[in-house]
């Protein structure tokens, strides 16, 4: 099953997971079958999600 994680984020974060994942993947390492959207501002992410997916991350 395919997961999807949004979340926000520094771009010292993304890019310090981003190099784990490489690692992972260059030593023949299993990767999760997941989806990862990262946002640097929470105000961003807004914009992009719809509106559904905006009330479930306010309750």
């Amino acid at each position: 099953m395919l997961k999807v994680i949004i979340r926000t984020e520094s771009l010292e974060d993304f890019f310090y997971l981003a190099r784990k994942t490489a690692q992972k993947a260059d030593r023949g390492e299993f990767l999760k079958e997941e989806v990862t959207f990262s946002f640097e501002d929470s105000k961003e992410m807004f914009k992009v999600l719809s509106e559904v997916h905006r009330r479930r991350v306010l309750k």
